[in-house]
């Protein structure tokens, strides 16, 4: 009579089930792999594809946040991006004044009389906030010059004299209007979910296999 071969295959049923009770963790774990590891890039590729960027540190992965993590008992992933105003870049949409107007820059006359280019990024003493804070709104107040040129401010916007005439840096209006972009955000999200979701699953999922 052949000797009989004994196996007891508990500890592998026993792992086996607790890998099914584990796949809401490795869904949420994939989620947030993918956020992290897929989404921003793609997010960032779309924008810089999309959008006019001048400073492209605003375009970068890093600068997409994930402020809610998937967990497994709530499989849910909410990413924005840093700059709040970015939402009426890519849908468009009427913008209104935190305080009182909102400046307009002038790319054109800012490239033409103060050599800044249209392409770049407006350096720190033609920015708004600068100019607001040292720029005189009368004759008695102190010059504020910035790249051979001086610049002050009138209740309309900011100014600067080119010989006998007066060339704006930037308009104080009461609101501005989006034009819709080619950016999407959610839509490129769901597309680096379908792209890449399988993929890491499996991954995560062999992974807790091993450990059986």
């Amino acid at each position: 009579m052949a000797d009989a071969i004994t196996f007891d295959v508990t500890d592998h049923i026993d792992g086996f089930n607790k890998l099914a009770s584990d796949m809401p963790f490795l869904i949420s774990k994939t989620m947030n792999d993918v956020a992290f590891k897929d989404a921003r890039g793609d997010l960032s590729k779309s924008m810089a594809d999309s959008l006019i960027i001048r400073n492209k540190g605003i375009a970068s992965k890093f600068m997409f946040q994930v402020i809610k993590r998937s967990n497994k008992n709530d499989l849910e992933v909410i990413m924005i991006h840093k700059v709040p105003g970015i939402g009426l870049q890519q849908r468009g949409g009427v913008e209104t004044p935190k305080s009182k107007k909102i400046a307009i820059p002038h790319r054109k006359n800012m490239s033409r009389y103060m050599n800044v280019s249209e392409k770049k990024n407006i350096p720190k003493k033609l920015r708004i906030q600068a100019i607001m804070s040292k720029a005189p709104r009368s004759r008695s107040e102190s010059i504020y010059n910035v790249n051979g040129k001086k610049v002050f401010i009138l209740p309309n916007g900011v100014f600067i004299r080119i010989g006998k005439d007066l060339k704006a840096v930037y308009y104080f209006v009461d609101q501005a209007v989006h034009t819709e972009k080619g950016f999407h955000f959610q839509k490129t999200m769901v597309k680096s979910y379908n792209r890449r979701f399988t993929k890491r699953f499996n991954v995560n999922y062999i992974k807790e296999l091993r450990k059986i």
